[in-house]
């Protein structure tokens, strides 16, 4: 997040230039600034021979040649890569991203019609199968396979075709051998990736292989069975979020999403997102808070900060916090996810998911494709130009607690309460579990947005009707315990010309439930009534709205409820 850090790195490399670590983070702050001209004239000039580093970085750096242009070379490069680095499970994974997530891939693999010069051949013998790969470059992985192109073999191989008969050897008794397939290296060495890794790589995280067979009585079994599998072991893990409150970004970071997708997937799931208790005393500690911190400044983290986009209440948080900053992963996050979606657009697209014990398949329109990657952009840009990087560096060393939690989550998750210790910033998160585990862990000083738009009321930053709507919309988004004063209820009253619309009954059933302060919220229902019979001259929207507010203050308290509607009237004028 450092500011200077693109100079640092470059006055590092006139010394070091082949030093992989940071010819990647000089590229990663190129492509967030958009200088995509700079970053291709700086990999061609690149002498790939003499870099070192870890081979699934050298991957990804071939990854990057091929984006920016040069596909052939990028995918020599990775090839190279794997077949030194076969027994390690992250080099392949990077050389599947190279060649899954590359567009122009296809047109620079060389046919494999005949074969030739860095091909596979697989020949069936009277003995088996036999496979050769007609290469110049030795490498650690399928020496064994290797037929050099000037060999006695390769003559007699190359301009061979599928189908095709023939002997390898003239003598008596001698029987001829069949082509079975040819493909180009690049592809071979893709395929038996993809089939060799969950039995190699048992432990790690990688594509699933299913099989899909068309004439089969029940074509979509396999694939059925693992979706529901993923289903429900992501459910699992989402129902530890519900009862016992971890981050949502942790819980993200253990189904390996980003932490966007799962808080915009929650409604999907009928799950709420945990921002507060809703306690008064809760409130008025954050208010204070707030008020102890002066403006000094405020950082949030992804979650937090898309949520202030999508309410526009930037200028209001500022105005009661002062300048805002994120850390640089959420930067990252938001820019790789607008890269993706752009490259998605004229692809086909769709997901498959387990709902209601059955499969669930959905293709998306490039109408809506086209939507996601603006919208992901504008997210990006605005971001950028909002708020401030913050380093995430700590005062001091990271205590034992922390270090474990990166280890088992990534430092990314980590970022936001790093920085907020590290630059004596507020924590702005509307991830309760989040900012527990941050205030505790680094002592630093947390609120969520609730707060700070009361504050932006009560000085006159916002007015009380754009406060309302704000809250409301939280709320009616799954937002939870977010409070609700008679003010937000009277503004959907309006909003809804008084009849009992389903936002409205949403937002009513937030003042009840067993878990409700039943002092605090039988007085909001109270003023709001009163609020309401100056209003609402018609009698029968004021009873049916009653009746709806009733039966959601009592909700789960049926034996106290003559007790609570009795305590709410008597305040009612």
């Amino acid at each position: 997040g450092d500011t200077t850090a693109d100079g640092k790195i470059a006055r590092y490399l006139r010394q070091s230039p082949n030093d992989l670590e940071m010819i990647l983070a000089r590229i990663g702050i190129w492509q967030r600034t958009g200088r995509d001209f700079d970053i291709r004239r700086f990999l061609q000039r690149l002498s790939l021979t003499d870099i070192g580093g870890r081979p699934e970085q050298r991957v990804r750096l071939a990854a990057l040649i091929c984006h920016y242009g040069e596909i052939s070379r990028g995918l020599e490069y990775g090839y190279s890569v794997l077949m030194d680095n076969w027994d390690k499970p992250q080099v392949h994974l990077a050389y599947q991203g190279l060649i899954f997530l590359n567009d122009g891939i296809g047109e620079v693999i060389p046919s494999a019609d005949v074969i030739a010069e860095n091909t596979v051949v697989c020949l069936l013998t009277d003995s088996g199968e036999r496979q050769y790969r007609i290469e110049k470059e030795k490498h650690i992985y399928f020496e064994d396979e290797r037929v050099s192109p000037e060999s006695d073999l390769a003559s007699i191989l190359i301009g061979k075709k599928k189908g095709d008969k023939f002997k390898l050897r003239e003598y008596i008794g001698s029987k001829p051998v069949d082509i079975c397939w040819i493909k180009p290296v690049y592809l071979d060495a893709l395929h038996k990736s993809l089939e060799q890794f969950n039995v190699r790589f048992p432990l790690a995280n990688g594509l699933q292989r299913f099989t899909f067979d068309p004439n089969a009585p029940d074509p979509m079994e396999d694939i059925r069975a693992i979706t529901k599998s993923c289903a429900e072991a992501n459910q699992r893990i989402l129902e530890e979020y519900r009862l016992k409150g971890i981050p949502l970004s942790f819980a993200a970071a253990i189904i390996r999403k980003d932490p966007l997708d799962v808080w915009s997937g929650l409604p999907e799931i009928n799950m709420e997102f945990q921002v507060c208790r809703g306690f008064l005393s809760e409130r008025e500690d954050a208010l204070q808070t707030i008020s102890k911190h002066e403006k000094r400044g405020c950082i949030l983290d992804a979650i937090t900060l898309l949520v202030v986009r999508r309410l526009g209440v930037e200028k209001a948080v500022t105005a009661v916090c002062g300048p805002i900053y994120t850390s640089q992963s959420v930067i990252d996050l938001l820019v790789s996810r607008a890269m993706i979606a752009r490259q998605n657009v004229g692809k086909e697209q769709g997901f498959l998911a387990w709902r209601q014990e059955r499969l669930f398949f959905e293709e998306y329109n490039q109408k809506t494709i086209k939507n996601i990657a603006d919208e992901r952009e504008k997210e990006a840009s605005w971001a950028r130009s909002v708020a401030i990087i913050a380093p995430s560096m700590p005062k001091v060393d990271l205590s034992l607690n922390a270090r474990r939690i990166i280890d088992m989550f990534g430092q990314a998750v980590c970022d936001s309460a790093i920085a907020a210790n590290g630059n004596d910033l507020l924590l702005i998160s509307e991830d309760m579990g989040y900012r527990v585990w941050s205030a505790a862990t680094f002592k630093i000083p947390t609120t969520w947005l609730q707060p700070v738009l009361i504050s932006a009321r009560n000085e006159g930053h916002i007015s009380v009707d754009e406060y309302c709507e704000v809250i409301n919309l939280l709320v009616l988004s799954g937002h939870t315990f977010i409070s609700l004063d008679p003010y937000c209820l009277m503004h959907q009253a309006r909003k809804d010309n008084f009849f009992v619309t389903n936002e409205f009954s949403r937002l009513l059933r937030m003042v009840g439930g067993a878990s409700a302060d039943l002092n605090i919220n039988s007085g909001v229902l109270s003023t709001f009534f009163n609020m309401l019979l100056k209003e609402c001259s018609d009698d029968l929207k004021f009873k049916r709205i009653a009746s709806e507010a009733f039966h959601a203050i009592t909700k789960g308290r049926q034996e106290d409820q003559r007790q609570i509607i009795g305590l709410i009237l008597k305040r009612v004028e």
